[in-house]
C-alpha cells in the first residue's frame, strides 16, 4: 500500500527496504535533465511499480551551477499534483511527492528562509543535498549545521560520486556523526559509473550509519532498476539482518580510501 500523503516518509525507515520509496528521482517531465516529457515519466513510473516501488520523491536539480530549473515550491507542488492525477488516470499505483536535489551553496540558507526551497517530500523534516562532483562545495558543515539546528536532517546525495571524497574521508565521518542520512545510487553500486565509484560505494556503505538507496533515474533504462543485484551486494556486505531489513547496526570506521583518489 502506498504511504498516505499525511504520513511522514522517514528515509531512515524507508532505507530498510530495497526499494519501497525512491528518495531521488528526476521523474517530473521537462524540468531539468530528467524525463523530457510525460510519456517518459509514465514509462519510469510503470518500471518502478514493476519492481515494487510505491513512492517517489521527485527531486529536480536546484541551485545548480549548470542546470537551470524552476524550483519554486508552489510550482513543484503543482507539477507533482499534475503527475499524480495522470498516474491515477492511467491506473499506475505510484505516489509522487515533491522535493529538490539542492546543490549546496551557502546562500541556500537565505533561500530557505524566504520560502524558496522545498524540503524532501515537502514534510519539513529532511532535505536532499548535493555536495559537488569535482570539488567539495564551500561551507558544507556550516550549511548542514544550519538545517540540523532547524530540526531538518540533510540527506547527502550519492557521496560515492564525489571525486574529492577519497581525499577527504573525515568529512564523511563528520556528516555521519551529525546524523545525516546518505543516499547511494543503484547505478554506482552496480558499477555503471566505473569501478572506483563502485568500490567507494561498497566501502562507505558499512560506515554510513543511516543510508537509503535511490535510483537517481532520469529515464527508464535498465541500469537504474536492477534491485536484485543491489540486494546481493548489500547481503555480501552483511547489511541485511535476520528480518530481511537493510541497515547498519554499528557503523564501521571509514576505511582507507587512498587507492581511490582520482588525479
Amino acid at each position: 500500500m502506498t504511504v498516505a500523503s499525511n504520513t511522514l516518509l522517514d528515509p531512515r525507515v524507508e532505507g530498510q527496504y530495497i526499494i519501497r520509496t525512491d528518495p531521488h528521482c528526476h521523474i517530473l517531465p521537462g524540468l531539468d535533465d530528467g524525463a523530457p516529457n510525460i510519456e517518459m515519466s509514465l514509462k519510469m513510473a510503470r518500471r518502478m511499480v514493476s519492481i515494487g516501488i510505491q513512492n517517489v520523491i521527485a527531486t529536480p536539480h536546484g541551485v545548480h551551477p549548470a542546470i537551470d530549473t524552476n524550483i519554486d515550491p508552489d510550482f513543484l507542488r503543482e507539477q507533482v499534483a499534475g503527475i499524480n492525477e495522470t498516474l491515477q488516470g492511467e491506473g499506475i499505483p505510484l505516489r509522487v511527492f515533491p522535493g529538490t536535489e539542492v546543490f549546496l551553496r551557502r546562500r541556500i540558507r537565505q533561500m530557505f528562509e524566504k520560502g524558496q526551497i522545498i524540503t524532501w517530500a515537502d514534510q519539513g523534516q529532511f532535505i536532499l543535498m548535493e555536495l559537488g562532483f569535482q570539488r567539495r562545495s564551500a561551507g558544507v558543515l556550516e550549511v548542514v549545521d544550519y538545517f540540523l539546528d532547524l530540526g531538518i536532517t540533510p540527506i547527502i546525495a550519492h557521496p560515492e560520486r564525489y571525486l574529492w571524497l577519497p581525499d577527504d574521508p573525515a568529512l564523511f565521518t563528520e556528516l555521519r556523526d551529525r546524523g545525516c542520512v546518505f543516499q547511494f545510487n543503484t547505478m554506482s553500486i552496480n558499477g555503471h559509473f566505473g569501478p572506483k565509484t563502485q568500490q567507494l560505494a561498497l566501502r562507505l556503505l558499512p560506515s554510513s550509519g543511516s543510508f537509503i538507496i535511490g535510483t537517481d533515474s532520469h529515464h527508464d533504462a535498465d541500469r537504474y532498476f536492477d534491485l536484485n543485484a543491489i540486494k546481493a551486494r548489500l547481503k555480501e556486505l552483511g547489511l541485511q539482518d535476520e528480518n530481511g531489513s537493510y541497515k547498519v547496526s554499528t557503523p564501521a570506521p571509514v576505511p582507507d580510501l587512498s587507492d581511490l583518489v582520482r588525479n
